[in-house]
């Protein structure tokens, strides 16, 4: 039995039943079935017009042609999956020692990525995620600049702040940063065009945060406890254990700008899972290297914790997409 493989699908499994177990919410689906039929119209509402920054999200719905909400909710479902086939496989291909592989997924699984995931289907999250997990496989700097403008398309703010955050934690070669740079270049240049054809001057997402920040910090400074704890979540555990093991504290350090950030967002947990994510993987390889490290002996117990993440998301605490369509379901309206 090939163990290497079988990690992996482990894995797989249990990705699979967190995803289940915190099931799906849908969001935008309406403003994103118009504005994939349309790419090139204007969007009415001017509180939906954010969504033409992600460049990615807008021109894959369009070539597939989801202009219905029923396809717009299974594209979603679609790119969801494969940005979590993309962490399989960078757990597949970066990681050879099978226990060691499966000590990365069980560690990764206690962030609140999957969460985010099966959470907001619908928003670019997908793209970003499975473009980033693949830019760490990649080495030829071709691909590298692909992957950076990838990134970029999909959610240009977010990018830019995760490549950054990714080159403060681990100081690349000249050689990557370049591509990157030309990368995100590129992507942030193709967007301004399309922006400008529009009728759009800068990043409307940017002037959306700047309309609202005084609510939105209010919102998420309202619960600082809360907000603490539900920025890492459960991936506290792991990344205190790391710091707690004499690494270096670059990474709350980088925490905190990535928490200052994300609190000026409607999205607390969600935005700064994913301007995070490159400390979350360095914490979760530099503890599978070591077994877990002092975490070895409980990570089995402390796996089920990953079944039970929460959000805060525009003021609220939330916690199941299937306790959201039931609401909905009973006529009951909720964001």
């Amino acid at each position: 039995m090939d163990l290497s493989a079988a990690a992996t699908r482990r894995g797989a499994v249990l990705f699979a039943a967190i995803l289940l177990v915190t099931g799906p919410r849908f969001v935008d689906v309406d403003a994103l079935a118009a504005l994939y039929a349309e790419p090139f119209r204007l969007l009415g509402d001017p509180a939906d017009r954010y969504l033409h920054s992600s460049v990615a999200n807008v021109f894959v719905g369009y070539l597939v042609g989801a202009v219905s909400p029923h396809r717009v909710q299974a594209l979603a479902i679609a790119a969801a999956l494969a940005a979590v086939g993309a962490v399989l496989l960078y757990g597949h291909r970066a990681i050879a020692e099978s226990d060691e592989r499966w000590a990365f997924f069980r560690l990764l699984a206690l962030s609140p990525l999957l969460h985010v995931l099966a959470f907001w289907l619908g928003k670019s999250d997908p793209y970003l995620v499975g473009s980033y997990f693949l830019l760490l496989l990649a080495r030829h700097p071709a691909v590298i600049a692909v992957l950076a403008m990838a990134m970029t398309l999909a959610h240009p703010e977010q990018a830019t702040v995760i490549l950054a955050v990714h080159a403060a934690m681990h100081r690349p070669a000249r050689a990557w940063l370049l591509a990157v740079l030309a990368g995100w270049a590129a992507g942030a240049g193709m967007a301004q065009l399309y922006l400008a054809e529009l009728g759009l001057a800068g990043s409307p997402r940017a002037a959306w945060v700047g309309q609202w920040l005084e609510r939105l910090l209010r919102n998420n400074v309202a619960r600082p406890v809360t907000m603490l704890w539900l920025s890492f979540s459960w991936f506290w555990i792991p990344v205190l254990a790391y710091v707690w093991a004499g690494r270096r504290t670059r990474v709350l350090a980088l925490a905190g700008i990535g928490f200052v950030i994300a609190g000026s967002s409607a999205d607390f947990t969600r935005v700064f899972t994913l301007i995070s994510l490159p400390l979350a993987v360095h914490v979760a390889r530099a503890l599978s290297r070591e077994a877990g490290g002092v975490l070895g002996p409980w990570l089995g117990r402390l796996t089920p914790l990953g079944f039970l993440q929460m959000e805060l998301a525009i003021g609220r605490v939330w916690d199941n997409g299937w306790a959201v369509l039931l609401v909905r379901a009973l006529g009951i309206p909720v964001r």
